[in-house]
């Protein structure tokens, strides 16, 4: 009994210990280990699920006085929707972002995005994550509990005279790609826009990464009788449509970082009906009108 006890328990130790070792976390991680004042450095967020499948995460970064987020970059992120891209605010200390991978992700290693900072001053310095949410692919959204937090904590040191300052970038090579759309459709829900047509729309880009969006909405024969402003806007999906009732073609745009275009054109599934029904109204009336003047001939 006593051998039993003296195999099971070193076990059972090294269990709770690997456990607590592997849990899942979010680390930052920077790319150079020896900095001074004026350098920048790239950072990335990774992800360590332990085991558990994730297919949404939203998180909060912050820097310390003496640093600033000069630049994001995302196309290479294992999310591929990004309901709020990469966003730099607070002047430049603060990052959030939202975003998902349909079909989930598992792994101990996923790179959720990169930046790029420059530290301004010597000192000690973070980058921490103050806020972070992973959501499980169960099909209910069930927010992952207990996740770990490593921050990054360093300190910078005062540039000696002649010393090069050292430039990091956060490119991948030329992206001359657009993004790819994925799916794009008109449709109508009551518990969207109260049951009205609305367009939604997604699309990845796995080189610079998704800017931007804009949507246009052209109506039927109107915009040839009449003026129409054609002028584009940045747009986030959903976007609920103007011409509820009348036949129009509704264009998304998708820009990537590096400025390359994607569109895709769409059109309300009633739409051909409503066609139909102008033209043999059209037909009519004129087959009205022929009659009316062969009869007073």
């Amino acid at each position: 009994m006593i051998k039993i006890t003296k195999v099971i328990l070193p076990i059972f130790m090294f269990a709770v210990i690997t456990h607590g070792v592997f849990a899942q976390a979010v680390s930052v991680v920077k790319s150079d280990t020896a900095l001074s004042a004026g350098d920048s450095f790239v950072v990335e967020l990774r992800l360590n699920t332990d085991g558990q499948k994730i297919n949404a995460a939203e998180g909060i970064l912050k820097t310390s006085d003496n640093l600033s987020i000069e630049g994001t970059r995302y196309g290479d992120s294992i999310l591929s929707l990004w309901p709020a891209t990469p966003r730099v605010s607070d002047k430049k200390k603060v990052l959030s972002f939202t975003g998902g991978v349909p079909g989930g992700y598992s792994g101990s290693n996923g790179l959720l995005l990169s930046f790029l900072v420059r530290a301004n001053a010597a000192g000690d310095s973070f980058v921490s994550i103050n806020n972070i949410s992973l959501f499980l692919h169960d099909g209910a959204g069930t927010s992952l509990e207990g996740t770990k937090k490593n921050s990054l904590y360093f300190s910078v040191s005062e540039k000696k005279a002649g010393e090069p300052i050292k430039e990091a970038s956060l490119s991948l090579g030329e992206d001359t790609l657009g993004p790819e759309m994925a799916k794009t459709i008109v449709s109508k829900d009551e518990s969207v826009f109260e049951g009205n047509y609305f367009v939604a729309f997604s699309a990845a880009d796995k080189h610079s990464g998704v800017d931007y969006f804009d949507v246009i909405e052209e109506p039927f024969l109107i915009k040839y009788l009449t003026y129409f402003n054609k002028e584009t806007k940045q747009a986030k999906s959903p976007v609920l449509l103007v011409y509820q009732y009348w036949p129009s073609k509704v264009t998304v745009s998708v820009y990537d970082q590096a400025n390359n275009k994607s569109q895709a054109s769409v059109r309300k599934p009633h739409d051909v009906y409503v066609l139909a029904t102008l033209l043999f109204s059209v037909l009519l009336l004129f087959s009205v009108v022929i009659l009316k003047k062969g009869k007073y001939k």
